[in-house]
């Protein structure tokens, strides 16, 4: 028998609208593809048809009454096995994201590709930037 170790990455959001909502649709939902194409700054509001696509139409609804619905994405901007595990799923998610990216530990998420991105880190923290999308 060999040794096994699991974890999960979970990108978190701040939608104050969003989180004022009640019952089970109450979440946003976001699938592979735009998730990769979220990280690379390719869909950056969430009032993008991609995203309310996905959406039961009372999150619909509050995602397309932001002021302003652009995603601020946080990321890890140091060597981290957090930031490989989702560089790496998100490269099986997307070819494109695997072509202009890849998956590796330390990304400059601002430059490998992702210059659309506006890039504070996870240390600046995620209660104090709204709408966005954090790992």
């Amino acid at each position: 028998m060999y040794p096994a170790v699991a974890a999960a990455v979970v990108q978190v959001y701040n939608i104050p609208a969003v989180q004022s909502l009640t019952g089970a649709d109450a979440s946003v939902v976001l699938t592979r593809d735009v998730l990769a194409k979220v990280f690379m700054g390719d869909v950056y509001r969430w009032s993008d048809p991609l995203i309310l696509d996905e959406q039961s139409p009372q999150v619909r609804a509050a995602l397309s009454a932001m002021a302003d619905p652009t995603i601020n994405v946080v990321v890890r901007d140091d060597g981290s096995g957090t930031t490989e595990i989702l560089t790496k799923a998100l490269s099986l998610f997307s070819a494109d994201f695997r072509a202009r990216v890849g998956g590796d530990d330390v990304l400059d998420w601002c430059e490998d590709g992702m210059e659309a991105l506006s890039c504070p880190t996870v240390a600046n923290g995620t209660d104090n930037v709204v709408g966005k999308e954090a790992h």
